[in-house]
């Protein structure tokens, strides 16, 4: 078979392609989760761009208010939550040497034989001690070692956000114009892919904290210790669909009531099913149904996954990946897919 003079410049031109693509890959590598986080938080802060850039109709100087106020919103808390994490920690850590498991065992299981009592209190004692301990150790010993390279991660994530907010309408227009997809189908996967991605911030992400926020105010008000590590856990299990923040005040109730306060149970187990669970009941289905009809526990398996492989970053990336397939797979089951690349 002739190869043609075309077909050589073809692949060196496909070939080069292909170098520049690893190292491309190579360089971004990185630093790639930290862009993707830049991308999501323009995402939640565009319609506040949009506000804004109505008003001063300057976008360089719109995405910079925008970016200081989410700086404010975001970092200036951390700046005095952390410490206070960090100290409440060490405090619990120090504490729960001298919990009385056994005495606590005893209070819940009063049948139980002395002996399985005794070696159910060492094993949860070590269980709590070594938790705890490596908890200390990764939030206060890790984040200190790795200060330079968190600083680089967080100056990316600057950076990329207030210049993805600055030209979001460039950045749509060169998207589009190297989609392969027609016209129609791309507004209809573009429509599709936006719902899933509101819904996995805003139906998951947004809500949890506000529902961890809520849990918080109510150890507070219930003046429990260890307000700050107990809200910011509560945040956690709260961003986590099907768990929430019942995983942290239902303990927290359990030991009220062995603890003989029986009046602040009830009252704590009254607010909390109220404010935090009855928040989420309303406004996490509402967010969830309107935008998209993914399977809550897809969203739960890629937030695991997501976070067990890039970290808490993942806790997006993962149930977005798992969507978005989703949404491609639903598209080529009612035969979309194979019309998108005809004009």
């Amino acid at each position: 078979m002739e190869i043609l003079e075309k077909d050589v410049k073809k692949f060196i031109v496909l070939f080069l392609m292909f170098i520049l693509a690893v190292a491309a890959f190579l360089l971004v590598r990185p630093i790639a989760f930290s862009i993707f986080g830049g991308l999501i938080l323009a995402y939640i802060f565009f319609p506040v761009y949009k506000f804004v850039l109505r008003h001063l109709k300057q976008r360089s100087v719109s995405a910079g208010v925008v970016s200081l106020a989410a700086v404010i919103v975001i970092f200036v808390p951390l700046w005095f939550v952390l410490p206070m994490i960090s100290n409440q920690l060490f405090q619990l850590l120090t504490s729960a040497q001298s919990i009385d498991v056994s005495g606590f065992m005893k209070t819940i299981f009063p049948g139980v034989g002395e002996q399985l009592v005794a070696q159910l209190s060492l094993s949860i004692q070590n269980g709590i001690t070594k938790t705890l301990g490596s908890l200390f150790e990764s939030v206060v010993q890790n984040s200190f070692n790795n200060l330079p390279e968190i600083l680089l991660h967080l100056f990316v994530v600057g950076t990329i956000f207030f210049f993805a907010l600055r030209d979001w309408d460039k950045l749509s227009e060169f998207i589009a114009s190297i989609s392969p997809l027609n016209k129609k189908q791309e507004e209809l996967m573009i429509n599709h892919f936006k719902g899933i991605t509101d819904s996995v911030i805003y139906g998951n992400v947004i809500v949890g904290i506000i529902q961890g926020l809520f849990a918080g105010l109510g150890f507070l008000l219930f003046g429990l210790p260890h307000v700050a590590l107990l809200t910011i856990i509560a945040i956690i299990f709260g961003v986590l669909p099907i768990l929430g923040p019942i995983m942290v005040w239902a303990p927290i109730t359990i030991y009220l009531l062995a603890k003989g306060k029986i009046a602040i149970a009830i009252g704590f187990i009254i607010y909390n099913a109220i404010l935090v669970s009855g928040f989420e009941n309303i406004l996490r289905p509402y967010i969830v149904s309107r935008k998209t009809n993914v399977p809550t526990s897809i969203i739960f398996i890629g937030m695991v996954g997501g976070t067990i492989i890039f970290g808490i970053i993942g806790l997006l990336i993962g149930p977005l990946v798992l969507a978005y397939l989703l949404e491609l797979l639903r598209a080529y089951k009612n035969r979309s897919l194979s019309t998108m690349f005809s004009d």
